[in-house]
């Protein structure tokens, strides 16, 4: 039986000053939930 597909994105990133956790998005995303994302990533690596 064939099921309807789905997707999930990941993001992850690293740099000079650390790595971010992954971040699994279920969901489709407009514009300022993509900087929503960002910025809680960056922020937590910012932080570290």
């Amino acid at each position: 039986r064939v099921q309807s597909g789905g997707s999930v994105m990941i993001w992850a990133s690293f740099g000079w000053g650390g790595k971010s956790s992954i971040c699994f998005i279920d969901r489709r995303m407009n514009s300022n939930g993509y900087r929503e994302v960002l910025k809680k990533q960056l922020l937590n690596i910012a932080d570290s």
